[in-house]
């Protein structure tokens, strides 16, 4: 096998008779080549790493600046939590127990009936229990005229305790040209420690 090194072919079967400096020269050259083709490779290397550097650098100072900011804002953060604890205990004691579910239904028809309403259907639904409260849905028709509905749903609103009309319709009826409100009325309550437990499982 024959290598040109510098213009000139260097036949490798006969290495063991090539003068001295040819095999120091050639030696030299391998040595050389080995060298630049080593440093190429792990110069690739390190210009991959340093990539993965900048953008691990570039990840920490956005952390950096995230936490910074948290932390400046941390009396503000901890106030808007505060005031949030505050809300949400207000809107607890909004909300009633067990025992005085009884109570608010009743109170429900009266507004109505107090309003000029007539109730034809009042039929309590299953509770919906969620984490801290359940959802109690009546599902009610009702007759009468739009500012009769519209002063017992403003009525509802207004109630100590939080209850709303939900996915109503309203229809004439043709033969009375009395107004009819098919919806459910809701109100909720605060479940106590033991059902919560639950709830959570």
């Amino acid at each position: 096998m024959k290598i040109p090194v510098l213009n000139i072919e260097l036949d490798l079967t006969e290495a063991s008779n090539w003068s001295t400096a040819r095999k120091g020269l050639t030696a030299l050259g391998l040595f050389v080549a080995v060298l630049v083709v080593g440093g190429i490779l792990d110069t690739r290397e390190q210009l991959e790493n340093l990539e993965v550097g900048q953008q691990k650098e570039i990840a920490l100072k956005r952390e950096f600046a995230f936490k910074q900011n948290q932390a400046a804002n941390l009396d503000e953060f901890t106030g808007h939590v505060r005031k949030l604890q505050t809300t949400f205990e207000l809107m607890l004691t909004q909300l009633p127990n067990r025992s005085e579910i009884d109570d608010l239904l009743e109170d429900i028809t009266k507004l109505g009936k107090s309003g000029g309403l007539k109730f034809e259907l009042f039929q309590p639904q299953a509770e919906k229990k969620q984490l801290f409260f359940a959802e109690l849905p009546v599902k009610i028709n009702v007759l009468g005229d739009y500012h009769q509905f519209g002063q017992f749903s403003s009525a509802l609103s207004a109630m100590p305790r939080i209850a709303l009309i939900d996915d109503f319709t309203i229809e004439r009826d043709e033969k009375t040209r009395v107004l009819r409100l098919d919806a459910y009325a809701k109100t909720f309550r605060y479940l106590d420690p033991s059902e919560q437990q639950v709830a959570k499982k």
